[in-house]
């Protein structure tokens, strides 16, 4: 997976806890697992934050990253979305099971849906499409 995000220009900080980079064009890349899609008047989206109730863990080095990045795409920065499929361990535990590496999801704006903050999917695009152009000197 985290050679996919370099492919995409967005190598990720950490392999172990980053949960998205963001490119040199300012396009943020979001890790997100398959049952965070959320289907919401005929629109599906993907919760990217959560804004209600307990927070789910206290501030991580991942969880202080993804805010960054939700404020940046809250700000007009776009966003694409990896989709990795989790293998539960346990009920507050999952890894990742599989990444898909074909398919990148392309989102537009951010709103609440449901007590998280999330992201509307827009397209789904072969991950070859997104690679980023070779900057010439």
């Amino acid at each position: 997976m985290s050679r996919l995000f370099e492919i995409l220009g967005a190598p990720l900080r950490n392999k172990r806890w980053s949960w998205g980079a963001e490119r040199e064009d300012g396009t943020i890349v979001l890790r997100q697992w398959s049952d965070d899609l959320l289907p919401h008047n005929g629109e599906e989206f993907f919760q990217v934050l959560r804004t209600t109730g307990p927070a789910s863990r206290p501030l991580n080095p991942g969880l202080a990253e993804r805010l960054r990045h939700v404020k940046r795409i809250q700000s007009g920065a776009p966003c694409y979305i990896v989709v990795v499929e989790p293998e539960y361990i346990d009920a507050n535990t999952k890894r990742v099971r599989r990444c898909d590496t074909a398919t990148i999801v392309v989102t537009k704006d951010i709103q609440e849906v449901g007590g998280y903050l999330c992201v509307r999917v827009i397209d789904r695009v072969p991950a070859e499409s997104l690679v980023p152009k070779p900057r010439r000197s």
